[in-house]
């Protein structure tokens, strides 16, 4: 087929020239080119051939614009190539210049004092506090916190009650069920409020700025300001070192010393007496009241225990009239059957030896009418025949008194024994379960009575809160807490031994010895500065 090609002898004229299509018979194939570039497309008429044209012109702007572009790159990145070595040449002989001029820093040599001070935060506590723990034995989740004395809350000695004084379980009940019905607070005084004239603590005052001289070269350590800062030893409001608790029976009435070294006696000493003093509903409507703790659940484990208990009261009664029945059928048998049997067959074997006394004087006289032909031979052996039966009733019951004196007494004697022994361990078992019973449930009770913490010490409350890593406070004293046996739930501060207990960096701690002084600012007086000194250094570092 025929063809269409520009003619001439170059590629870029716009005259057509007929070509032939080796493809294609059916559409006619044009081609044009623009220098050394050609390009071949298929056209089926002229319309098409005017549109392939307007698109190579097209074409061939856009490249043009593409070189323009590229040429102005290469010329700007060789400018810079050229330009940037230049610059650098003339500044860097002046920077060698400038600090050649300058030289080294100088100083006079002196000798003296080189202090390092550490400066670290620390908690402002009391060196001496009595701590007031939950006695409640442990359980699977601990005892919730129902109700607790606000923060701050001051004690005074008529708002307490004897520390060795047994509160009982009666009496608790009792001023719970006064101060429902009065509309008192479970805790605190038997007020609406439940609280005492007192003034606020202020806890954001505790967080402290403690600066530790380290090492010094010379120069005194210690002095008045460490022993203004150490303070007296002698007791303060809260008392002297020691622990309070639910006690025995007391409702929060046992005290330890805080540094676990055991109980002792803190009041003066006084004649020997029979006991602790039980009080009375009386002795204690009045008092405070400081923390109550959920019994619910013990209550309910009472009532079951109550039950259980009088399960095994009863069988008690039955073990024992089991025993004592054991013991009145031994001496019924020694006394009444045995002896009963025993005159029986007395009395059986003198009748039969009488009746065989009898048959032989008949025999004999028999003997002697038989002689004279009085009586026949059938009635002298009738009278024979009855000696002998006789005598054999005499034997028959000789035997008899042997196998009961010999057999059937010790027989019935094993046996009653054996009843005996029997019944006399049941009645043990039975009384020693019904022992533990009843010391469980006391046990109970007493856990209720360790449910209501009265005040044993004066002092102002401050809460036992727990901190844990970066500060966070890991257990906060608040109604509804769960609290585990034994964990401080209030303490009782003395102000007159304070302490600050800083934590230092490990790197640091090494630098610190006991002796070296210390200046405190508290955050609630930052103008205020305090003075010190370290009593102690911890061996291991604290725990994260």
């Amino acid at each position: 087929m025929r063809g269409w090609r520009p003619s001439g002898g170059m590629l870029g004229d716009n005259s057509l020239v007929p070509v032939y299509n080796e493809r294609s018979r059916l559409r006619p194939a044009i081609s044009w080119g623009e220098g050394h570039r050609c390009r071949r497309i298929q056209a089926t008429s002229r319309y098409n051939l005017m549109e392939a044209t307007s698109m190579d012109r097209h074409t061939a702007n856009r490249l043009r614009k593409r070189r323009g572009v590229a040429l102005r790159g290469i010329l700007i990145t060789g400018g810079l190539l050229v330009t940037l070595p230049l610059i650098g040449w003339l500044i860097l002989p002046r920077l060698s210049l400038s600090s050649e001029e300058s030289g080294p820093m100088l100083a006079t040599v002196t000798r003296g004092p080189f202090v390092h001070d550490i400066t670290e935060r620390g908690e402002l506590e009391s060196a001496s506090n009595v701590d007031i723990t939950c006695q409640v034995k442990s359980r699977s989740g601990g005892v919730a916190i129902i109700d607790v004395v606000p923060e701050g809350t001051m004690i005074d000695p008529e708002h307490c009650v004897p520390e060795n004084a047994i509160i009982p379980l009666e009496a608790i009940l009792q001023v719970e069920q006064w101060r429902e019905e009065n509309g008192f607070r479970i805790v605190g005084l038997p007020t609406p409020s439940g609280l005492p004239p007192a003034e606020s603590i202020d806890t954001d005052g505790s967080r402290t700025t403690l600066t530790l001289a380290a090492s010094e070269a010379s120069g005194p350590s210690g002095g008045t300001s460490a022993a203004e800062a150490t303070g007296s030893q002698s007791p303060g409001p809260a008392g002297s070192d020691g622990r309070a608790s639910g006690g025995q029976s007391a409702g929060g009435g046992k005290v330890a010393d805080s540094n676990g070294e055991g109980q002792r006696d803190t009041g003066p000493s006084a004649p020997s007496v029979k006991g602790p003093p039980v009080l009375t509903f009386e002795d204690i409507k009045d008092k405070m009241i400081l923390v109550k703790l959920n019994s619910k659940e013990l209550e309910d484990q009472l009532i079951q225990q109550k039950i259980v208990c009088e399960n095994s009261k009863a069988a008690v009664e039955q073990a024992k009239s089991t025993y004592d029945t054991a013991l009145i059928a031994m001496k019924e048998y020694l006394e009444g059957k045995y002896q009963e049997e025993w005159q029986d067959l007395q009395r059986q074997l003198v009748e039969a030896q009488e009746s065989h006394s009898r048959a032989k004087e008949y025999l004999s006289y028999s003997q002697i009418l038989y002689s004279k032909g009085f009586i026949s031979d059938n009635e002298l052996a009738a009278n024979r025949f009855d000696v002998t039966k006789t005598q054999l009733a005499v034997e028959m019951i000789n035997t008899r008194i042997k196998v009961l004196e010999q057999y059937t007494k010790e027989k019935i004697l094993g046996q009653l024994r054996a009843d005996i022994a029997t019944a006399k361990a049941k009645l043990a078992a039975v009384e020693q379960s019904y022992e533990l019973d009843l010391k469980q449930l006391r046990d109970i009770e007493e856990q209720i009575v360790n449910c209501t913490i009265f005040a044993r010490r004066p002092g102002q409350v401050v809460y036992a809160n727990l901190r844990g890593r970066y500060g966070r406070e890991e257990i906060v004293i608040e109604p509804g807490t769960t609290i585990r046996e034994r964990q401080a739930i209030l303490r009782l501060p003395d102000p007159r031994r304070m302490q600050v207990n800083a934590k230092i960096n490990e790197a640091k701690v090494a630098l610190i010895e006991p002796g070296m002084r210390a200046s405190i600012r508290l955050e609630a007086s930052p103008d205020e500065l305090l003075y010190g000194e370290v009593i102690d250094v911890g061996d291991y570092p604290a725990p994260t």
